[in-house]
């Protein structure tokens, strides 16, 4: 794991505090928290970058850190690891920076070169947080390698037992959010479809325990 010097801690734990306090009762809330912890950590001017350059990625990495701080909640991770799953989840598509928009926005399939660009985002997106300053404590692992599945089957071949739950929890909740927003190209699925692709690809794709336990949120949720 990477860590770096953490910038107005106060103000992020204060952030975190709040995000806790919601945790399975009020998703709108905790969305809206994670909106203005983005905007006052350490990484929001990465995240600022992102919000001009490509603002569908930016609420997609929204969502995603909303579902993945109450994941990793779930799943019993202490508030130190917690914070950074939300803010390496903040990050995690940061990589897209430096990819075309043209490929970013293609309706259609991608040719093997666009493909190659999209994949290459976790690789980038590694690069530009240590380049960055003053960026909290971040999993590099979470930025690299959360388009892994647990039968090793991903974008690098990484098989589950090599991958961190931090890693696992992002592939999950990635999925789900990708699978229930319209995107232009794919019809989005309700959330008893998302969840049912799931849990036809735990095992396979995603961690079982992991799966469970987001599946368990997301009823919870009503």
């Amino acid at each position: 794991m990477k860590r770096h010097r953490e910038r107005n801690p106060e103000s992020t734990g204060r952030e975190r505090a709040r995000l806790s306090a919601k945790i399975g009762k009020d998703r709108p809330f905790a969305f809206c928290s994670v909106r203005r912890f983005a905007a006052e950590d350490s990484s929001s001017s990465l995240l600022r970058r992102m919000l001009r350059y490509h603002r569908q990625t930016y609420e997609h990495t929204i969502r995603v850190a909303g579902y993945a701080w109450e994941l990793a909640a779930e799943l019993g991770l202490p508030p130190a690891e917690r914070d950074v799953v939300l803010r390496s989840a903040l990050l995690h598509d940061i990589g897209k920076l430096e990819v075309p928009l043209a490929v970013l926005d293609k309706p259609g399939s991608l040719l093997p070169e666009e493909w190659d660009a999209m994949r290459s985002h976790c690789r980038r997106g590694d690069a530009l947080i240590r380049l960055a300053e003053s960026v909290g404590p971040v999993d590099s692992e979470m930025i690299v390698y959360h388009h892994e599945n647990v039968d090793g089957s991903g974008y690098y071949g990484v098989p589950g037992a090599m991958l961190n739950v931090r890693v696992k929890l992002l592939r999950v909740v990635d999925s789900f959010d990708a699978m229930t927003v319209d995107r232009g190209y794919n019809r989005p699925r309700t959330r008893e479809e998302a969840l049912a692709e799931l849990t036809r690809c735990r095992g396979r794709l995603y961690d079982p325990d992991v799966t469970d336990a987001f599946s368990r949120i997301v009823y919870r949720a009503g």
